[in-house]
């Protein structure tokens, strides 16, 4: 009998949205926000979920990728650790959409690290980006170089400092977390990078058309560009 899945990245936005109860800080954050402004504390609460989200999904992809948590592919067959890091197509492993857990095993992985949430998936009619970071649609340094290096020149010095470029800083989702193989990279929104790259007064590198930019867009992150496709200026 086939086993029901559930993509890796589908489980912490999940797990946030249901409270984050495992929390050791969290009834001390709400009680914060008990006294703020209805406004101040959506925005306030908003924030707190993200945060949990993200810390849910470090410790989730970190089990994922030492072997300790072990997972599946789409069609629920167990996954050999290898395969997990990387796949055939040269994706990154953050993206691959083949790291899958069943029900029983997201659940067992909570309780084994006493988490009180959990895993009640959900039918959606509406297939839509989560509230925290969107995985699916983000992208490494080398998966962004893959794409645009050849048509600007873009190479790994133009990481080294980020700061430098504020566009690109402001596209970085998420800062390089953890050590050694289960560390999660930094992670970047490639839309926003590709509306940097064709700006006409960007410095550095070689002048990326509007047109271009958006079919690498189309062509290598074809989850981003689904999100953005609307704002496409090619007519299609």
């Amino acid at each position: 009998m086939k086993k029901k899945v559930y993509p890796w990245f589908d489980v912490a936005p999940r797990l946030a949205e249901i409270g984050g109860f495992g929390d050791a800080q969290f009834e001390q954050h709400v009680d914060a926000l008990a006294g703020k402004a209805p406004t101040e504390y959506d925005k306030s609460f908003s924030e707190l979920t993200k945060k949990i989200e993200t810390s849910l999904a470090t410790m989730l992809i970190g089990d994922i990728m030492t072997g300790s948590l072990p997972a599946r592919d789409k069609e629920g067959l167990p996954l050999e650790l290898d395969e997990i890091r990387w796949d055939v197509r040269g994706l990154s492993w953050l993206r691959a959409r083949h790291a899958h857990l069943t029900k029983k095993e997201i659940n067992t992985w909570l309780k084994k690290n006493r988490r009180l949430e959990k895993f009640m998936p959900v039918k959606r009619a509406v297939i839509k980006a989560p509230a925290g970071l969107d995985y699916p649609a983000l992208a490494t340094r080398d998966e962004l170089i893959d794409a645009f290096g050849m048509a600007t020149g873009m190479n790994q010095k133009w990481f080294e400092n980020v700061s430098n470029s504020p566009d690109l800083k402001a596209a970085r989702k998420q800062t390089r977390t953890g050590r050694g193989a289960s560390a999660i990279p930094s992670l970047f929104c490639p839309f926003e990078v590709m509306q940097w790259l064709v700006l006409k007064g960007r410095r550095g590198g070689v002048k990326l058309s509007s047109h271009r930019g958006w079919t690498i867009l189309e062509s290598k992150f074809p989850v981003a560009y689904l999100r953005r496709s609307i704002g496409d200026p090619r007519g299609r």
